[in-house]
């Protein structure tokens, strides 16, 4: 059997335990491949995925690493060292990755997708909204990319400009629940708490066990003194998720301006409770009502 006829047996096999999940089995396959076809471009790529899918980041790193040093000229394996950086909150050379990948590949909408992520995650807001633009003129009709667009923009307080980008990704995805979530973060920014309130409700048709949806709902809701349908959002949210301080302490806001204080109280128990210094931290952020502030003295004192 020739050599190539052996690589060609131990990539299928790499290919078998792959889909198997077998991921241990598909790197020593692919290994036994790259050794023999150095140059073998697929194969490395599929060496640094199995590693990955192993959860070993650091040599899906090395993996491409050692595949540049044959194919310095591949993009997509720059694209692949990048993401592989990434995964290891290596963001400044993930960014040099991508750059790499694009003198190689100028403008791949993929690739600059990839780089916008890397600098929203680095922080560089304005760089990232940079790039999502650049992509957008070869991808205009790629909701990701308005979805991320939109993400930066609300990171960059651009709020009326997030509002703009979440309505295009709506135009191409309308019953996005993280979408219209983002939506309602960005309008609530703005003071339109109507178009607000709206927007977490479609997040919530869609996706309704989203606990941060209910809880944002409700204190929109808040905001409209519409405490009845407050209360309500504010439970189903403990439904979903029992431990979230703030929305236990949302919870006692809200039966306290419906003249319920001895149930506001055991809500704010119930947050003291789960944990102490973060109860405190939000006392001294939120507009707490000056009754059941004094309700909850003794509680604070006795410490």
């Amino acid at each position: 059997m020739s050599s190539e006829d052996t690589a060609e047996r131990h990539f299928s096999e790499g290919l078998k335990c792959g889909k198997k999940g077998d991921y241990k089995g598909a790197v020593e396959a692919f290994k036994k491949v790259v050794k023999i076809l150095p140059h073998d471009q697929t194969a490395w790529i599929n060496l640094g995925l199995a590693y990955g899918f192993m959860g070993d980041e650091v040599n899906e790193m090395k993996t491409y690493q050692r595949a540049l040093k044959v194919n310095p000229k591949n993009a997509k394996l720059w694209v692949n060292l990048g993401v592989s950086l990434e995964h290891l909150d290596k963001f400044e050379e993930a960014i040099e990755a991508y750059h790499k990948a694009l003198e190689l590949k100028p403008n791949d909408p993929d690739t600059l997708y990839n780089l916008g992520v890397a600098l929203d995650r680095k922080g560089d807001y304005e760089g990232a909204i940079d790039v999502y633009q650049e992509a957008l003129k070869k991808q205009p009709e790629d909701a990701e990319i308005w979805i991320n667009l939109a993400v930066v923009y609300f990171k960059a307080e651009r709020f009326e400009k997030a509002v703009s980008a979440n309505e295009e990704a709506l135009k191409l995805r309308p019953n996005d629940f993280r979408t219209w979530y983002n939506m309602g973060l960005a309008l609530g920014q703005l003071g339109k708490v109507e178009e607000e309130i709206h927007a977490y409700r479609k997040s919530i048709e869609d996706e309704p066990y989203t606990h941060l949806a209910w809880h944002n709902l409700g204190v929109a809701l808040l905001k409209k003194e519409e405490y009845a349908e407050a209360l309500e959002a504010f439970k189903t949210a403990l439904e979903i998720d029992a431990l979230d301080i703030e929305t236990n302490v949302y919870m006692a806001i809200t039966l306290t301006n419906l003249g319920d204080l001895e149930g506001a109280l055991d809500y704010m128990k119930e947050a003291h409770k789960i944990h102490e210094e973060e109860f405190r931290e939000i006392l001294q952020e939120e507009e707490i009502p000056s009754e059941l502030r004094a309700k909850i003295q003794p509680l604070l004192e006795s410490e």
